[in-house]
């Protein structure tokens, strides 16, 4: 059994919120926290998320979700914004805990991770020298006891945020949350027809360590919002998979 207390993790916190709000947002925090850097350069200062999920033939990790279970994970493949022949993408385990989230990534060009993820390809002695061996090596022990397989992909554009003066303290906002069913690595960067699945609003995300700084809480407190369970996984199975 896991020692929930022992873990440690960060806390994420989910708010919808209205658009019409968002310049509310970054006005308030603006003396608390920094844009991210990755998104100093690109367009409107945001990026785009494209990740794809996996999860077992009877959907397991979608029911354990909704089943509430304290101790669940996630495996996805993630890159950002659009293909370029040398597009860097991450395999992420995200492991929750209770309330504490842990998220490990290793990080690679996306046509190594192509070639990982193909079981035709899976030298062992070759994987054992590679960096992030150790992410790489739970990933591909999940795919081969669980039977997982790629299910869906997600899209969406983000804003991100960091704390002055903490890094680990990150807000961000998500617009335009979209999916297809995926049952191939190779198509990420391909939209095809993309499914709506929250356009009306957009996601406020709270991370942080121990305990939310107090320009978090005054913040939702001027936005008279309340916490959500929040799933874009789980909300674009139940668009894509199973309507």
């Amino acid at each position: 059994m896991v020692n929930i207390k022992s873990i440690k993790g960060r806390s994420e916190i989910k708010y919808y919120v209205p658009l019409d709000k968002v310049p509310l947002i970054k006005e308030f925090i603006r003396p608390y926290a920094d844009l991210d850097p990755y998104s100093a350069d690109l367009a409107n200062q945001q990026y785009i998320i494209r990740s794809i999920y996996l999860d077992s033939p009877q959907l397991d990790f979608y029911y354990q979700k909704l089943d509430g279970l304290p101790v669940r994970r996630k495996l996805r493949i993630r890159v950002y914004n659009e293909y370029d022949p040398n597009a860097i993408g991450f395999l992420e385990i995200k492991r929750r805990f209770s309330k504490t989230v842990v998220k490990e990534r290793a990080k690679y060009t996306f046509a190594e991770i192509e070639n990982f993820l193909n079981p035709e390809n899976r030298d062992w002695g070759v994987l054992k020298q590679i960096n992030g061996t150790l992410v790489l090596s739970k990933f591909l022990y999940n795919i081969s006891k669980l039977e997982l397989e790629p299910v869906v992909l997600i899209v969406y554009n983000r804003d991100a945020f960091i704390g002055k003066l903490d890094n680990r303290v990150r807000l961000t906002i998500d617009y335009n949350v979209r999916s297809r069913k995926c049952d191939k690595i190779s198509t990420i960067f391909q939209d095809g027809i993309l499914i709506p699945v929250v356009d009306t609003q957009c996601i406020l995300e709270l991370k942080y360590d121990s305990f939310m700084p107090k320009w978090m809480r005054e913040l939702v407190h001027e936005l008279k919002v309340s916490p959500q369970s929040i799933s874009k996984y789980c909300m674009s199975i139940e668009k894509c998979l199973l309507a």
